[in-house]
Parts: C-alpha cells; structure tokens; sequence
C-alpha cells in the first residue's frame, strides 16, 4: 500500500487523476461484457465491489482494522458511495453512457448544495446562479420539459448517481479523521449489500452457479487489479490535492465515456443535449477551480497504511 500512502508531487498527482479517471471513463465496457454471462447487472455490481473489498481486507486488514472506532462514520460514508456507485454501474449497463456519465458529473453541485447545510459552506449569489445553470443543464441532458414533465426512466439512474456521490463526498469532508482505506473498503462492503438488497427487493432471479465461476475472472481483474487501484489514487490525493481540482481533473473521464459511447454504440446526443453537457461540466469546472485549496503538512494527513 505504499504506492498509495505516498504524497506525491502535483504534477504526478494530476496525472495519476488524469490516467484513473481515463480508466472510470471506459468502465461501461467491461461491466456491459460481465453481464454477457447471464448475470443481472445488480449482481454484476456486487460482484465488481465485493472482489476488491476481499482483496482489500487481505492487503489492508491492521489499516481496516485500526480505524473500527470510526465504523459508523465509515457505514455512513460507505452507503452513500455505495449506493452511488450502484446507481453508476447500472445506469453504464442499461442506459445511454454518455447522459449517465455527464449526469453523474452534477456531484460537485450536489456537494455545494448540502455543503450549505451540513459543512456550514458560505451561500453567494454566484453560486447560486451556478447552480441553478447546472440543473437547467441536467433537464437539457434528461430532456426534461418543464410544461411537460416526459423523461427516460434510465436516466433516474445517473441522476441518482451524482446525488448519492455528492453525499458520500460531504462524509469524506466532514471525517478528515477517517483513513481513506478504510472508507474504500466500506464503500465496497455496504455496496455489496445494497446491491444485493435491491435485487431481492425487486425480484431479480439469482444467477447460476456456472454463470457466476464463468464471469469470476474477468470481474476480478477489472473490479480489484484495475479499478480498485483508480478508486485509492483519487481518494488520497483529494487529501492533499485540493479536491475541486481533482473534480475538474476527473473531467477527462467524461471525455472518453462519451468518444467510446460513440464510437463502440453509435450513441448520439441532440444539440441540446451537448448545449446541457457543456452546461454541466463548465459549472462543475467552476466549482472545482474556485474551490478553497486547504494547505496540508508535508508528510500528509494520516499515517502510512501497515
């Protein structure tokens, strides 16, 4: 866990961003060719959280282990990101990826807006315009008519990503004492369950045992040899790296959702579709570079991981 616990210079820092949020951008992929062994994407979803958490438990367990005195903030956090991320998956297997990605990109306006009532954030006029310019950019993206309210039901998915994104955001904020190993693995573990909770709630049918062995493989390589490494590289260097720069530095991830999209599904969005994209990632942009960028000590925030 060394790579990890280490601060690194901004340079190497944002471009450890750049390359783990290229990496989020083409996740649609594998998640969609994990679903091709017959699994319901609820429990593609648990199965790509719960194999990293194992494998996080193993490597990191004194860490994880060390930080159980803080296990309902860690619960707190965990069922946030979690279920944000649940929201994500689904919404990259089953709906448009380009209007998932950007509508998952709204978490730095959801983040200001209940940083107002749980952080005690200053309110200005300017960011309420701000604000105000994203949602009417959301609506563009969901094609939402105010006359006339019509919209995809997939798109709830993607909205509801950023929303429970912004939540787990403002629990990261508020609990700077949490180590951010032990938030991932929370993350993980409570995702896992909210997963499998919804399938059931919905009468989604298990998997087969040979459909589950089958996608073992492939989930595990992408889940905890690739993907959980990107989830680490951002949270620490949003501890050290001011975290609205990293928002804006997590743009990149948008870009190639949205190339990939067109190019592998052939998926196109309406002039107001981009007129609604471009509405959302330039307020995002604002709010990252505007953001206040805390001075941290030289050695970091926390302790090394053991």
């Amino acid at each position: 866990m060394n790579f990890f616990d280490r601060q690194y210079s901004p340079r190497v820092a944002y471009l450890l961003v750049v390359v783990a949020s290229t990496i989020w951008g083409l996740l649609w992929i594998p998640l969609r060719a994990i679903t091709d062994y017959g699994l319901h994407p609820f429990f593609v979803n648990a199965l790509f959280l719960l194999l990293p958490a194992l494998t996080l438990g193993v490597f990191a367990h004194k860490t994880i282990k060390d930080n159980m005195h803080h296990l309902n903030k860690c619960l707190l956090t965990g069922l946030f990101l979690g279920a944000g991320f649940m929201f994500y998956s689904i919404g990259l297997i089953t709906a448009s990826v380009s209007k998932t990605t950007v509508l998952f990109y709204l978490t730095p306006v959801w983040a200001t807006i209940f940083g107002l009532f749980f952080l005690d954030e200053r309110f200005t006029m300017q960011r309420a315009i701000i604000v105000g310019v994203a949602l009417a950019g959301c609506m563009m993206v969901m094609r939402l008519n105010p006359l006339n309210v019509v919209f995809e039901f997939a798109d709830i998915y993607g909205f509801a990503s950023g929303l429970f994104w912004g939540l787990g955001s403002i629990c990261i904020r508020r609990y700077p004492e949490v180590h951010y190993i032990a938030i991932t693995f929370w993350q993980y573990i409570v995702g896992t369950v909210v997963a499998i909770g919804a399938a059931f709630a919905l009468g989604v049918s298990l998997p087969t045992g040979e459909a589950v062995m089958n996608a073992l493989p492939l989930a595990y390589i992408v889940g905890a040899v690739i993907f959980m490494p990107t989830v680490l590289i951002i949270f620490r260097v949003s501890q050290y790296v001011s975290p609205g720069l990293v928002g804006v530095l997590m743009l990149s991830e948008v870009v190639f959702a949205v190339v990939s999209a067109w190019w592998l599904l052939g998926e196109v969005l309406t002039i107001w579709q981009w007129v609604g994209m471009i509405a959302i990632l330039g307020t995002g942009t604002w709010l990252g570079l505007s953001a206040d960028d805390e001075p941290v000590s030289e050695d970091g925030p926390i302790a090394p991981a053991s």
